[in-house]
């Protein structure tokens, strides 16, 4: 029963995250805010048509991927990025494959999102 609850709220939660997401996003033209870009600490690439994860600088704390066509994460996909504590990849429009020690190089990750993704290989030591 409390699963059940759980599950209905985190959805509900979910929901009013899209359609703020889904306003920020039509809000943007106006604001002038570009999807794929980058401001010295946060790297956003939503809705960028992104296949693999992108070069940022080592500066940036939160990198913002999700709403792209990214389909794996291994070793190789970051560089040491010490700064970085926010990781999104949720949302990928194609099955994601996460491979061994894919996160290695991001010592001070500290928030990770995959949410809403067909997750085809997780491995257990990403």
């Amino acid at each position: 029963m409390l699963s059940l609850l759980y599950d209905a709220k985190s959805r509900n939660m979910g929901d009013h995250l899209d359609l703020l997401l889904g306003v920020v996003l039509m809000a943007s033209p106006v604001l002038r805010i570009s999807s794929c870009s980058f401001d010295g600490q946060m790297a956003l690439y939503r809705f960028c048509n992104l296949t693999q994860v992108p070069q940022v600088p080592n500066t940036t704390k939160s990198l913002l991927l999700s709403y792209n066509y990214i389909r794996t994460v291994t070793t190789t996909s970051f560089p040491v990025l010490e700064q970085l504590q926010l990781l999104e990849l949720g949302t990928q429009f194609t099955p994601l494959t996460i491979d061994k020690e894919a996160f290695r190089n991001l010592p001070n990750l500290r928030i990770l999102d995959l949410g809403q993704n067909q997750v085809d290989f997780l491995h257990p030591d990403a």
